[in-house]
Formats: C-alpha cells, sequence, structure tokens
C-alpha cells in the first residue's frame, strides 16, 4: 500500500478533554463568582463546568466549520455556563459575567503558559516549552492588566449603582408596608438552601403582618459579623418586593428580622444583588 493511500486518523481521547475541561471551568467560574461578589453552591458550579466540559468535547468530534464553532464556542457555550452556574437572566448582568469570565480566562492563559514554560518547577512537565519568554511575559502582563482594570471598572460601576436609600414596598399577605431601605454592598446573606439574596429588616416593622401558618415557611440564616463569628437569623419570603424608583418587582423576596434598630428613618437593608433583577 503506497503512502497517499493511507488513511489518515485523528484520535481524540474524550475523558481527558473532558476532565481538562471540567477542572478548568470549575476554576474559572469559581474565580468569576468571587470577582462578582456572587454566591454559588456546589451543583451549581459542577453542572455550569460539566456542560463546558461536555460541549468541549461534542465540537472536537463535531468538526463543525470554523465560523460556527467559534460563534458556538466562544459565545454560546460561555454564556450558558454563566446562566447554569449564577442563574442571572437578565442582560446587563449577563454582559458583566461574560466580561469577568474572558477576563479571568486570558489572566489564567497567560499565568499558565509563563509558569509551565519558564519556571525551573514546571519547566519538566511544560506541553508549551517552546512558547518565547518575552511573549509568555507579556501576555501575563496583558492579562494581569486587563483583569484589574475590569474588576476597578466593575466595582466602580456596580458600587455607585447599589448604594443609595430608596423607598421599599413590601406586600405581605394583602399588607402593604412602605419601608426606607438602604442598599449595602456589605450584605452577603444568602437563604442557604436556594441560595436566594436575603434583605434585613426591623422585626418591629413587619412582624405583625405575619400569622402562624407562616411558621412552616422559616428559614434559618447564619451570618457572622464583628465581634460575633456564628449567628443565626431568622427568614420568611414576602409576597413580593417593589422598589418603584429602580422599577423593580421581585416575588417571593426572603426578607431576614432583626430584633434591633438599623437606623431612626432606615429599618430595612436591601441586598445588592436585588438592584440586577
Amino acid at each position: 500500500m503506497s503512502s497517499e493511500e493511507v488513511e489518515r486518523f485523528d484520535v481524540i481521547y474524550v475523558d481527558i478533554i473532558f476532565l481538562i475541561n471540567f477542572v478548568m471551568n470549575i476554576f474559572l467560574l469559581a474565580i468569576t463568582g468571587k470577582i462578582r461578589h456572587m454566591s454559588v453552591n456546589t451543583g451549581s458550579l459542577f453542572r455550569g463546568a460539566a456542560f463546558g466540559a461536555l460541549m468541549a468535547v461534542v465540537l472536537s468530534i463535531l468538526r463543525l466549520p470554523a465560523f460556527l464553532e467559534a460563534a458556538v464556542g466562544w459565545i454560546g457555550v460561555p454564556a450558558i455556563m454563566l446562566m447554569t452556574t449564577f442563574k442571572k437572566k437578565n442582560i446587563e448582568t449577563g454582559i458583566i459575567n461574560f466580561t469577568a469570565l474572558y477576563m479571568t480566562a486570558f489572566l489564567l492563559g497567560g499565568s499558565f503558559s509563563f509558569l509551565f514554560g519558564h519556571t525551573a518547577v514546571f519547566s519538566c512537565i511544560s506541553p508549551i516549552s517552546t512558547i518565547h519568554e518575552k511573549s509568555a511575559v507579556i501576555f501575563f502582563c496583558c492579562g494581569a492588566g486587563a483583569l484589574l482594570l475590569t474588576i476597578l471598572c466593575l466595582r466602580f460601576f456596580l458600587t455607585k449603582k447599589q448604594t443609595g436609600c430608596v423607598r421599599v414596598i413590601l406586600m405581605i399577605h394583602e399588607n402593604r408596608v412602605e419601608l426606607e431601605a438602604i442598599i449595602d454592598t456589605g450584605n452577603r446573606l444568602y437563604e442557604p438552601i436556594e441560595c436566594r439574596p436575603v434583605s434585613i429588616v426591623e422585626s418591629a416593622a413587619v412582624r405583625q403582618y405575619f400569622n402562624e401558618t407562616d411558621r412552616k415557611r422559616i428559614r434559618v440564616v447564619p451570618f457572622h459579623s464583628i465581634g460575633r463569628k456564628h449567628g443565626l437569623l431568622y427568614a420568611l419570603p414576602v409576597d413580593f418586593l417593589k422598589v418603584p424608583e429602580r422599577n423593580i418587582c421581585i416575588c417571593g423576596a426572603m426578607i431576614a428580622f432583626y430584633n434591633g434598630t438599623i437606623d431612626e428613618k432606615i429599618h430595612m437593608i436591601l441586598h445588592p444583588d436585588l438592584m440586577e433583577k
């Protein structure tokens, strides 16, 4: 048989492709969550990472046209990974998450290129040792600078948007309750079962509107603060929470009861994630 008649076969190790992508996706999604100060449970993180890894296997097998593979692999798959992991459906939050994910990937790519190709510790196992040192250093520095700039811009934008006092309307068993609230970016309370953001309300302002049947719906929310490392708050969902001046209305929003006084005029601390709905 002549050399021209030999048919070429590409061997694809799907288990290795899946495992490498799965692990890297976990890193990327976890770091993106930290950058964005977004809570994510382990199950959602693994589902998002597994979806991305599975699609990497599928794309490596299908051999789609270049433009279609780029559209699916660079836009579609990351977008679905983020929605699966963080469950944020509005476009603005999705774009910010998408940008943070790519900046994280860019930084990690440069970091691994530098470590594996140009350090004594990893050079012996480097699969990319042929990369020129200057290129790796430039890639790493550009990635680090771009990620740092993105983090600063995101924090400035979100802090500016998510601060200040607002009027909040709570509907509790057909009772309308209006409260002055402050949007606190330091409030990171989440209901532990469904990871819903939890706002804090003075107990005296709303307790009378709940009844005995609500006891079955009580959730316990752990928290820690200065002077108290392990505390618990009791929380309940309301029919809906509305912030008129931000055009926000959330059904089933969680509120936790605070037995003290927040402020003379402020009776509620809103969770910043609610401002992204």
